[in-house]
């Protein structure tokens, strides 16, 4: 049986790589969503590693971190 990563905390190496993907996401995201005409109609973004969202001690995993940084382009999607 596989061992429950989500019964502890994230790991140093864990955190870091989450807040590269943060920081990734904070650059990355205003090139296709700021755009002032759509060349596109759909975005996807795909998570190959996502688990339960966080760990025990409530630090976002990368679906919670994607959906935070969508958050305040909602409005104008």
């Amino acid at each position: 049986m596989g061992t429950d990563i989500y019964s502890k905390a994230f790991d140093d190496g864990t955190q870091i790589k989450l807040y590269i993907l943060k920081e990734y996401l904070k650059e990355w995201l205003p090139v296709f969503l700021n755009r002032r005409e759509t060349i596109w109609k759909n975005i996807f973004i795909y998570d190959f590693f996502a688990g339960e969202g966080s760990d025990i001690e409530g630090n976002f995993g990368s679906p919670l971190i994607i959906l935070n940084e969508l958050k305040p382009y909602c409005n104008s999607l």
